[in-house]
C-alpha cells in the first residue's frame, strides 16, 4: 500500500511538470527539472515557451495553443517506464517473472537469494 502512495504521488508531481511532445518526448516545464527521466527522451521548453504553456490553464486553451504540446498524463505507459521497467532491470526478468520468483521465495521455496524477496533487494 505504501509502495502504491509513493507511486501515485511521484507519477502525479512528475506529470504535472511535464507535457508530452509530438514525439513522446517528456518537455520540462521546470529548469532546472528536478526529476529523473528513467530513460525517456525528455527536452527542457525554452522560458518564454514555459510561461506561455502554464498560462494556458483550460483544456481547450492548450489544444489551441501554437506549441500545443498534449499533457503528459499518469497512465498504465508512464508507470510502465518510470517504476516497473527500471525495477524489474535488476532483476533482469519481466514483471510477472520478478513477482513469481518473490512469491516462490517468500513462501520458503528456496532459491540462490537465500529465501530474500524481491523487495529485499
Amino acid at each position: 500500500i505504501q509502495l502504491g502512495r509513493f507511486v501515485r504521488e511521484d507519477m502525479l508531481g512528475y506529470t504535472s511538470d511535464h507535457d508530452l511532445g509530438e514525439h513522446f518526448e517528456h518537455i520540462c516545464l521546470r529548469s532546472p527539472c528536478p526529476w529523473q527521466h528513467e530513460g525517456a527522451a525528455h527536452v527542457t521548453a525554452p522560458p518564454a515557451a514555459i510561461a506561455e504553456l502554464l498560462e494556458c490553464q483550460s483544456l481547450a486553451a492548450r489544444v489551441t495553443h501554437a506549441l500545443r504540446p498534449r499533457r503528459l498524463e499518469p497512465n498504465m505507459h508512464l508507470l510502465v517506464q518510470r517504476y516497473i521497467k527500471p525495477w524489474t532491470k535488476r532483476f533482469g526478468a519481466s514483471y510477472s517473472g520478478v513477482l513469481c520468483c518473490d512469491h516462490l521465495l517468500h513462501e520458503g521455496a528456496g532459491g540462490p537469494n537465500g529465501g530474500k524477496c524481491a523487495e529485499d533487494w
